[in-house]
């Protein structure tokens, strides 16, 4: 097992994929306590927040299972780039119009959901992205390593997000969570890799 994770720290290239995974673990985390934290400050309706914390499952049961289909077409890092992209505009926007007294719930509902469903392509896109980064005798490893350490990382975002409300405030949860998004992004940008593009079905 040693072995292992040595090897795999060798191989820069996934390094830096399983650091901008992280990152992007720990802004969802932060931004599904700040978001249910944010609505019911907004409503003062502990049904909204249950409401929030179904619209956030919804996109990963629903469309995650098409996203794994259609993102094995494309190419894998440009959508990795754009949804993250995507995902630190939006969330910017939340904290936008909050500090400006503009957030109405429907607002966050429908921005939370938005997120959501770019995530439900990010994560099938980061899987079928390993093995054009990683030698194939690590890939199983890689794969799993990856899959157990971004547990661990939401489950420090859930203390941090807690953590950065008490200390920073709503919007200051919110400002980290969309800047976690464009540092993950960048991660990933400097990620070389010779990677075809399938840009359509034969």
């Amino acid at each position: 097992m040693k072995q292992n994770y040595e090897q795999i720290l060798s191989q820069k290239e996934y390094l830096k994929l399983t650091g901008a995974n992280f990152i992007n673990r720990l802004g969802d985390s932060i931004d599904m306590i700040a978001f249910t934290w944010l609505i019911y400050d907004l409503t003062g309706s502990a049904s909204w927040s249950a409401i929030m914390f179904g619209v956030n499952m919804m996109p990963n049961v629903l469309i995650q299972p098409l996203a794994g289909a259609i993102v094995e077409k494309m190419e894998k890092k440009r959508i990795l780039i754009l949804t993250d992209v995507a995902r630190g505009f939006l969330t910017a926007c939340i904290a936008i119009l909050f500090v400006r007294g503009l957030l109405k719930p429907w607002m966050l509902l429908a921005i939370t959901f938005l997120n959501n469903t770019l995530e439900a392509f990010h994560s099938p896109a980061s899987t079928s992205f390993i093995p054009s980064i990683l030698d194939k005798q690590y890939y199983d490893f890689g794969i799993s390593f990856a899959q157990s350490s971004y547990r661990i990382c939401e489950l420090i975002g859930t203390g941090v997000g807690g953590i950065l409300i008490a200390s920073a405030g709503i919007f200051g949860a919110i400002i980290c969570d969309a800047i976690s998004f464009i540092l993950s992004a960048l991660l990933i940008f400097c990620i070389h890799v010779k990677e075809e593009s399938i840009s359509s079905v034969k």
